[in-house]
């Protein structure tokens, strides 16, 4: 019964040890400062893509502005959809609805919705006019094949 026992307590040491290596081989999770989705796995990808183009000075410069423009107004919309999804939950969590003001909050998420996805339009556009033909071509292709995770092989299109 003893032996019994020790063996338990030794597989268990090892499962046990098992996982805080693999924990912290993969790094910090979604609690974490950069789960991999974050800005830098995206900024790896625009600086390969970018290596790909051969862009003169003046497309890089350009680039960086429109670039930098584009993730201040995406900042503030995420900023604005975080709002509206804490006001979201606490007037959901209230027992008597007001059916009105929650109609009202849901049609401020379809605009912040709406605002997003034309802000990215917007930006894809203004890109697109920098490049020349082929390294619209060269592009489509790094946004094809670089890594998604989630994507399923589905490609954005320019």
């Amino acid at each position: 019964m003893k032996r019994r026992s020790y063996v338990t307590v030794f597989f268990l040491m090892i499962f046990f040890f098992a996982t805080i290596s693999i924990a912290q081989a993969r790094g910090p999770g979604r609690c974490g400062q950069d789960n991999g989705m974050g800005g830098e796995f995206r900024q790896k990808n625009i600086n390969n893509c970018l290596g790909e183009l051969n862009l003169s000075s003046d497309q890089i410069a350009r680039f960086r502005d429109i670039r930098e423009e584009h993730m201040e107004k995406m900042d503030r919309i995420r900023e604005d959809m975080q709002e509206y999804r804490t006001q979201k939950r606490k007037l959901q969590s209230v027992t008597d609805v007001d059916q009105k003001s929650l109609e009202t909050l849901l049609d401020q998420g379809s605009e912040l919705w709406k605002e997003r996805e034309r802000e990215q339009l917007r930006y894809r556009r203004q890109i697109s006019s920098l490049l020349s033909q082929e390294q619209k071509d060269r592009l489509y292709m790094c946004e094809t094949f670089r890594p998604r995770p989630g994507r399923q092989g589905k490609p954005d299109r320019w």
